[in-house]
């Protein structure tokens, strides 16, 4: 049995062991305020490419990072979407004393499903970020739900793990986030949300309440699907246009009984395979 001395020095050396190893992951807590602009083209419809830059600030630590990104985004399916970006990231580590530059590139396949008005993803995303003499890898998993609850608005929840593969294989981060796209015009969309960050294992984890705001500008909209057998099966055709263009100046002062020409339905349903 163990003595009431003994139990008194086994309880002191568990507590001073707690105490030592909490103290030596001191957690950094902020508020954080994320802010960035996004523009897109859509090449085609399978097709889009963006730009974005970002700036990210604490109420106690001020400047954290700012990036710079370029990715293209290929719609698969209808169901399957996939993505490669490259970021340029300047950001000030908790504890530092001046800035340093990192490089990070990520792939991306994002299933999902529309449930009439409810849209459900799940994103899987690897990551590979660099800096002076030292390269991470990182998978994380996103799931992600969305309601349509008017024309303009799409609130939407979801979580984020990420686990670190290389140098070493363990888990460090989780978000959970709740907030809404806004579609204020046919070209301008914005994003708002809340977002909590938690980190593990790390020699500072940090735990964040985060608000943040996402303007997104398509400078070019694809143009309507083709047919298979090259015509345009919705939207202007060119060529139709240019020929009734060319028939009104011929029949000018002739009935129009005399100087027809098929509609675009006619010309679609001819070019139909």
């Amino acid at each position: 049995m163990i003595g009431p001395a003994r139990a008194a020095l086994l309880a002191s050396t568990l507590l001073c062991a707690a105490t030592t190893a909490n103290a030596s992951a001191q957690v950094v807590q902020d508020s954080q305020l994320w802010v960035g602009a996004q523009g897109r083209v859509e090449v085609n419809r399978p097709l889009t490419l963006e730009v974005e830059q970002e700036l990210r600030v604490g109420a106690n630590a001020g400047f954290d990072k700012t990036y710079t990104q370029v990715a293209a985004k290929y719609d698969v399916t209808s169901y399957l979407r996939a993505g490669l970006a490259y970021r340029f990231i300047i950001t000030e580590p908790p504890g530092a004393m001046a800035t340093e530059s990192r490089n990070r590139v990520a792939l991306d396949i994002e299933p999902h499903a529309h449930l009439s008005r409810v849209k459900l993803s799940y994103r899987l995303r690897l990551q590979v970020k660099s800096r002076p003499n030292e390269t991470d890898t990182y998978v994380r998993n996103r799931f992600k739900g969305s309601v349509k609850a008017t024309k303009q608005l799409e609130p939407f929840a979801a979580i984020e793990f990420h686990t670190l593969l290389s140098p070493k294989n363990e888990f460090r981060e989780t978000r959970l986030y709740l907030g809404t796209d806004w579609a204020v015009t046919s070209r301008f969309d914005v994003e708002a949300f809340y977002a909590y960050q938690h980190e593990t294992n790390v020699a500072m984890p940090e735990q964040n309440h985060i608000l943040g705001i996402e303007g997104t500008y398509t400078f070019r909209k694809a143009p309507k699907a083709h047919s298979p057998g090259g015509g345009l099966v919705s939207g202007r055709d060119p060529a139709h246009s240019a020929q009734r263009r060319k028939l009104s100046a011929a029949c000018s002062g002739v009935s129009s009984a005399r100087c027809s020409l098929p509609s675009r339905k006619d010309r679609v349903e001819e070019w139909m395979p």
